[in-house]
């Protein structure tokens, strides 16, 4: 499960407040957490702010009956209309508890978290709790930076009984001279999945039920070029393999209309899925209406060899569940910065292949493709990156390559072809 801090803070608060909560927000979304918040203005809008610059994950749990008065940032904005009693909610949801500066509002949600107890509670400028003897009350940390306020909150998720702190993508036992990241399919049990497939690496069986289509999920951040890159292996891998897709947007089906526009396939192998939501909840929390288009798509045509999942844009924290894909792509691109690799992230650490896209960009933008490429490297232990320009190989020939591979794997595994036997149909989609 995802690491959630709650950062509590005034409504009418100083610009050191402002910007201290700023700091926290980007802090904590590099490092994975989801934030819980009051999700109105003051702290509340500036932890938002600074979370969504980093492209994390912030939750505004509102007081009144509607989403008026929202931060904007916010990624989800829940409606209580319980009032100041919506702080319980803030708290007993979070695995650790920031605030920044002093309310009587924020002082309630300290004495929550204490008396909830089991949770670190961190103060970076908030208002000091005496006893009747004027001694300080015990439980409360007070620290001096943001960056030692996070510190302190993330130290709980070493410890947490509700996930298990390993590296990622390499054997235990390994050598710590890389960087880590939370991945939910790694440090807890994946709700899609019968536990009955759990591998000893504790993940889950990467071979789904022999004579179904192998599936594939593509993610990545909003403008990476996924949408693309589906298109491309669609049109290079039609001819050996009978193909499908599955497109995710939150309120439109304006990357299946794509598709279909560009003649990729023919418009009834290319299903949308409208989420409604933030995508990574239709890719790994509640993937129903991702395995329904999927059904629906083997059901019309039974003999598919691969089903395509394109996510909707999302973070550096989006994974798919092992119950709806059988491998998974993470895509970046040079546009955001050749930075983007070593922010780390489930999808840049743990996916079965990281792409990073448009490097015909990298002079214009400004990005060092030999860091990029080395720090992809560095915080993957091991596992592949391809660089490509979809300008320059409209074919995504490497990536293509790979799939290929892929299908070929998992059809083995799934016990469909005997040893030398190929394993990628030379069937046509059609």
């Amino acid at each position: 499960m995802p690491y959630q801090v709650a950062v509590c803070g005034p409504r009418h608060c100083t610009i050191e407040d402002r910007a201290n909560a700023c700091s926290i927000g980007q802090l904590l979304a590099e490092r994975g957490a989801v934030v819980i918040c009051g999700g109105g203005i003051g702290v509340m809008a500036a932890v938002a702010a600074g979370v969504r610059s980093k492209d994390g994950l912030v939750v505004g749990i509102r007081p009144n009956d509607t989403r008026e008065g929202a931060s904007p940032d916010l990624s989800v904005t829940l409606v209580t209309n319980m009032g100041e009693a919506r702080n319980a909610i803030i708290v007993w949801s979070a695995d650790a508890v920031i605030v920044v500066g002093g309310s009587w509002g924020t002082l309630s949600e300290v004495a929550l978290a204490q008396r909830r107890g089991g949770v670190p509670v961190i103060s970076l400028g908030g208002w000091r709790i005496l006893d009747q003897d004027g001694q300080q009350v015990s439980g409360i940390e007070h620290v001096k930076t943001p960056e030692e306020a996070v510190e302190k909150a993330l130290a709980g998720r070493l410890t947490s009984t509700t996930t298990e702190s390993r590296c990622v993508s390499v054997p235990a036992g390994h050598g710590h001279d890389h960087g880590h990241a939370l991945d939910p399919t790694a440090a807890g049990p994946d709700p899609h999945v019968p536990s009955g497939l759990a591998s000893r690496a504790g993940r889950a069986s990467r071979a789904g039920p022999a004579g179904r289509a192998v599936r594939i999920g593509i993610g990545g951040p909003v403008g990476c070029g996924k949408t693309a890159l589906v298109a491309a292996l669609t049109r290079t891998l039609a001819p050996q393999l009978r193909l499908a897709v599955v497109t995710n947007d939150i309120y439109t089906t304006e990357d299946a209309d794509f598709l279909r526009q560009a003649g990729v396939l023919t418009p009834d192998r290319i299903e949308a899925v409208q989420t409604g939501c933030c995508p990574h909840t239709a890719i790994r929390d509640d993937i129903t209406a991702n395995l329904d288009a999927v059904e629906l798509l083997e059901e019309r045509f039974g003999d598919l060899d691969l089903v395509l999942l394109e996510s909707g844009g999302d973070n550096l924290t989006a994974v798919f569940s092992r119950g709806l894909v059988d491998r998974q792509i993470f895509v970046v691109d040079v546009a955001g910065g050749d930075k983007v690799p070593r922010k780390g992230g489930p999808g840049v650490t743990t996916a079965d292949l990281l792409v990073i896209n448009k490097v015909d960009l990298a002079p214009l933008v400004g990005a060092d493709m030999a860091v990029m490429i080395s720090d992809a490297h560095r915080v993957r232990g091991g596992l592949p990156v391809i660089t490509q320009s979809l300008v320059t190989d409209p074919t995504a020939t490497e990536v293509a390559e790979w799939v290929a591979a892929q299908v070929d794997a998992v059809q083995r595994q799934q016990g469909g072809f005997a040893d030398g036997a190929p394993g990628a149909s030379t069937r046509p989609a059609g």
